[in-house]
């Protein structure tokens, strides 16, 4: 899921290899990186349940612990910055997170 930012960045590291190897100038860029949204306890549960996933499926696909989705959605504890920018991309790609979990019948 390469996002524009990670292709600048990208573009920019091989433009910096190619001019150490040939003595070519650098070029500086300045590359922004938005803040993550920030999400709420009712925002978690809308993208949990757009997802059909229990908490504990959810909490496997976003790295925590079960009783951290609950805590989220209870709204006793906020999800740091990694976290948002994980329940972002899960809600604006569902399909990644469909490449995360297997479902056994």
């Amino acid at each position: 899921m390469p996002s524009d930012a990670f292709n600048e960045l990208a573009e920019a590291l091989a433009e910096g290899v190619e001019a150490l190897r040939g003595g070519a100038p650098l070029v500086r860029r300045r590359v922004e990186v938005a803040d993550p949204k920030r999400y709420g306890r009712s925002e978690i549960r809308s993208v949990r349940r757009r997802l059909g996933a229990t908490q504990a499926v959810f909490a496997e696909v976003l790295g925590v612990s079960p009783r951290t989705v609950q805590a989220w959605e209870q709204g006793q504890k906020k999800p740091s910055s990694l976290a948002c920018r994980m329940l972002q991309v899960v809600e604006e790609r569902p399909e990644v997170a469909g490449q995360w979990v297997s479902v056994e019948t």
